[in-house]
């Protein structure tokens, strides 16, 4: 039998919150990160606001910014964890970031077991969660550093400038008058342990790493397929992963990013998983508050989704305000609720239909 993951540290960095604390209120009480862009021109630019992470203190000298996102996120993470050095893994999604990031944590942390660094477009923070959720059911490590970090940057910000997929005025996914995403930028790690060894040494288990769904659209080199047929696919496999029933899941974390194509995509993937019960399924969008992380998205939503089932409530979506026919499910509009949640889903679906569904339970 397969050994159990569950979480014993988190930490984070957002653009409305750094540091677990504040993020949790900010989700909690629906507030936004993006602002007017400060961190480069955007003079010449149609889109001028995105969610960059300010304030930042106990910065490293002559180090990359996405590596330090990566390492005020990974420590705050392992000391709430109560993890010191050891050998343990790491496993860290990014677009940009390349493998500087594994390489500083490291050897800040002093984790000296395998790095896997996951670059599969905006899915790769929660395939690197998968991957190092793994390497622990595997046996291979007792204790994995997971997660993703993104750092806010020209290049990034003028690619999708160029694709007209930016939208102008806010982040508004599966509203009516959505025009598409905004870029943002942070990082999010979990502690990933195995679950004996954490009740025997009395950790604070915050939530179980239930299983996941990766799977490929094979369809557009960026357009997600319009069916949704991948992305149910990858929901399937994350709740037989998971050994969960349908009826279980209390809230569904969505990718939700604001432009037109992939917010229906992901409706129809949710009706062709859930049937008449997608209807009555919570779904909210935290990129609403925070943008797109890119690499880290999937890693700082999966620790949007253990906060709610710790604290019992469900993320908004914000600047939520006219329904879109073809986006016709509950979307959690504008204020959070309070409800106990026993499992819940985290998806993110990537350029070149990279898929990636993560399931976690109370």
């Amino acid at each position: 039998m397969k050994r159990r993951v569950v979480i014993t540290g988190l930490g984070v960095v957002a653009p409305n919150g750094v540091g677990l604390r504040s993020f949790h209120r900010a989700l909690a009480h629906g507030r936004s990160g993006i602002t007017r862009i400060t961190s480069f021109s955007t003079r010449e630019m149609r889109a001028r606001i995105g969610g960059e992470v300010r304030g930042l203190t106990g910065l490293l000298p002559g180090v990359e910014r996405v590596a330090q996102l990566a390492l005020l996120a990974a420590r705050e993470a392992s000391e709430q964890a109560g993890i010191g050095a050891g050998p343990w893994g790491i496993s860290v999604g990014t677009v940009s970031g390349g493998g500087c990031s594994a390489q500083v944590l490291a050897r800040q942390l002093g984790f000296s077991g395998r790095r896997i660094t996951v670059s599969n477009a905006c899915a790769a923070g929660a395939t690197a969660l998968a991957c190092g959720a793994d390497l622990v059911r595997q046996g291979k490590h007792d204790v994995v550093l997971a997660g993703g970090a993104e750092a806010f940057e020209l290049l990034t910000f003028s690619g999708f400038h160029a694709l007209r997929s930016l939208d102008p005025l806010c982040c508004r996914p599966f509203d009516a008058a959505r025009q598409g995403l905004v870029i943002g930028e942070g990082a999010a790690f979990l502690i990933l342990e195995e679950r004996e060894r954490a009740l025997r040494r009395g950790a604070d288990i915050w939530a179980e790493f239930a299983g996941y769904g990766l799977t490929g659209d094979a369809y557009h080199e960026t357009a997600p397929d319009p069916s949704g047929r991948g992305a149910a696919r990858a929901i399937k496999a994350a709740l037989t992963a998971a050994r969960l029933d349908r009826s279980e899941i209390d809230y569904y974390n969505a990718h939700g990013t604001g432009t037109p194509q992939n917010d229906a995509m992901e409706t129809r993937a949710l009706k062709r998983v859930f049937g008449v019960r997608a209807t009555k399924l919570p779904v909210s969008s935290s990129k609403s508050m925070i943008g797109h992380l890119m690499g880290a998205a999937g890693a700082v939503e999966a620790l949007a989704s253990v906060l709610a089932i710790r604290y019992s409530f469900i993320p908004p979506t914000i600047n939520y305000k006219k329904r879109d026919p073809e986006c016709d499910l509950d979307y959690v509009p504008n204020q959070a609720r309070s409800r106990p949640l026993r499992a819940v889903l985290s998806a993110n679906f990537g350029f070149g239909g990279s898929n990636a569904v993560l399931a976690f339970k109370k």
